[in-house]
């Protein structure tokens, strides 16, 4: 019969029998878990409330001037959206390079990983100490 407990930390997971009450270890409560991400949940909700709230009390029409006599008019919370989209695009696109630039990394890491567990090791004798 195998216990699952939740520690919160990296080789916690399954134990068998009572070996973790014995030691006196006793585990986490499931019940902070399920609080913290009520927590979380409601504070989304919450901030998806707010902006649904802001953007349904801002549909009056307004007029974006561009350079070369350009304009666009369009609900306010339509121009706030469009400029919202274009800085995410923009900031995934200035991301592109490090991306790249850690996944070439990562894999030239893993080829050098792959050849050093191939060679085999040679194991050096230690010098022999000086003749008196």
């Amino acid at each position: 019969m195998a216990f699952i407990y939740n520690t919160g930390h990296f080789g916690a997971g399954i134990h068998r029998g009572a070996t973790r009450h014995l030691a006196g270890v006793l585990p986490q409560l499931p019940s902070r878990d399920h609080y913290m991400k009520f927590i979380v949940w409601l504070i989304r909700v919450l901030v998806f409330v707010l902006l649904l709230v802001l953007a349904l009390s801002n549909t009056q029409s307004a007029t974006l001037n561009f350079l070369a006599g350009y304009s666009w008019q369009a609900p306010l919370i339509l121009i706030g959206l469009a400029f919202f989209v274009v800085g995410l695009l923009a900031g995934l696109v200035s991301s592109l390079p490090a991306m790249f630039r850690l996944r070439m990394e990562n894999g030239r890491l893993k080829r050098e990983l792959r050849v050093a567990r191939e060679t085999p090791v040679a194991v050096e004798e230690p010098p022999m100490p000086p003749l008196i």
